[in-house]
């Protein structure tokens, strides 16, 4: 359960950064089709939005249910179907994140945010990727993956480098890796 305190966090900011309906772009990391078009606030179609609602309904009935498992591939078809619109699928992958945090397995936590923070770099959201990286760092480090956790890092401190990353997540995002030290 301490996992959860780490990651909550970054569903704030996150939340933060996408729009109220969910319509900022994204493709996902390795999964990532490299001839998807990034189009930013891309409108999703009916029948695609209706698809990806009822993927989030029966993730939330799984979930209550206590199929964890069954409940993150629903929301990872529903993120799916989010990418192919053209959508960033942060809450989902936050989401899915979270679920396996409550069932104390920090790797799959880890993986949902890399594939979050590669999905926001393709799509140019550097916030969103910023608390990914540092996410899905924390988590690694957590499953006692310290070398793929130092390679998250690293990851990170190059974005927060840039001039891409806004000053206040910046602030925030070295203000938890100096806490976390």
């Amino acid at each position: 359960m301490r996992h959860l305190r780490v990651l909550l966090p970054a569903v704030a900011l996150v939340l933060a950064a996408a729009p109220a309906q969910a319509r900022v772009s994204t493709p996902d990391s390795a999964r990532v089709a490299t001839n998807a078009s990034a189009r930013v606030d891309a409108p999703i179609p009916e029948a695609t939005r209706a698809r990806i609602e009822g993927h989030r309904e029966r993730a939330r009935a799984l979930f209550e249910l206590g199929r964890n498992a069954d409940a993150r591939r629903e929301l990872m078809t529903a993120a799916s179907l989010m990418r192919e619109s053209g959508v960033l699928p942060s809450v989902e992958l936050i989401t899915v994140a979270t679920i396996a945090l409550v069932e104390e397995r920090p790797l799959v936590a880890a993986a949902a945010m890399d594939d979050l923070a590669a999905n926001a770099e393709a799509f140019d959201k550097p916030d969103v990727e910023a608390q990914a990286l540092l996410e899905a760092a924390t988590q690694y480090a957590a499953a006692g993956e310290f070398a793929v956790a130092r390679e998250r890092h690293e990851l990170l401190r190059t974005l927060l480098a840039s001039s891409k990353v806004a000053n206040g997540v910046r602030a925030e995002v070295e203000a938890r890796v100096v806490a976390q030290r």
